[in-house]
């Protein structure tokens, strides 16, 4: 029996992404947005203020228990750059699409939680 999967919820508001990589953060307390690990750090725990100005997971200490297994994945390797590349890349693609995209990554390394944009995840 498979564990029932956490719904972290994407402001369009706040949440930093298609800006490329150089201005990309966990949290960005210049205006408050963060990427999608951001957000989700955010969700399982982390203060704004412990992430902002970093960016990436492997620069969080205490990193979220749910988190462990991505930076264990992540760190290092081609994962990690396609789960950054696909939130901070810089093209056409619509917000729906970008979070079916980083939905599957995560379920291709078993994440225990997946990413819904907030007025998706209220329907």
């Amino acid at each position: 029996m498979s564990a029932e999967l956490r719904t972290i919820e994407l402001d369009p508001a706040t949440w930093l992404r298609g800006e490329g990589s150089g201005p990309s953060y966990l949290y960005r307390g210049s205006d408050g947005k963060s990427c999608c690990l951001g957000v989700a750090c955010i969700a399982f725990g982390r203060t704004t203020r412990s992430l902002d100005g970093h960016a990436e997971v492997g620069d969080v200490k205490p990193l979220p228990r749910p988190l462990v297994p991505l930076r264990r994945l992540v760190e290092g390797t081609e994962l990690a750059n396609t789960l950054y590349m696909i939130n901070d890349r810089v093209d056409k693609t619509n917000d729906a699409d970008r979070v079916v995209e980083l939905n599957q990554e995560l379920g291709r390394i078993g994440m225990s939680f997946r990413f819904a944009l907030k007025d998706e995840a209220c329907q």
